[in-house]
């Protein structure tokens, strides 16, 4: 078996690593078709408030200004910026983990670099 994990690539991640928070799951994500802009699907066993809290405090760190922040029961949004770059976090509270959704746009000059 550690043959076999050992051959598989690691994924790269196309947003800001910072935002794949611990305990939480990678699923699918990719570049949308004709755009700039990258989606991704994380799931967590964790609770949504200290999710909410926890990406309050990375975006502070890093440097990133929250536009707008939305808070619900079990759901939260958050829209940043942080000099050309754009980020929106959504996340929902299902019956058994947590679905957080990520939409990022990088700035021109890192999705040159990428190339």
């Amino acid at each position: 078996m550690k043959e076999l994990e050992a051959e598989i690539p690691k994924q790269k991640i196309l947003f800001p690593e910072y935002f794949l928070l611990k305990d939480c799951t990678l699923g699918r994500h990719g570049r949308l078709p004709k755009n700039l802009i990258v989606a991704a699907n994380i799931k967590t066993k964790r609770s949504i408030k200290p999710l909410l809290h926890e990406y309050n405090s990375v975006f502070s760190k890093n440097n990133w200004t929250i536009i707008k922040m939305e808070m619900g029961k079990k759901s939260f949004r958050f829209l940043a910026e942080k000099k050309e770059e754009k980020m929106e976090i959504r996340a929902v509270q299902g019956t058994t983990h947590v679905q957080i959704f990520i939409l990022y746009t990088a700035s021109l000059e890192k999705m040159l670099m990428e190339i």
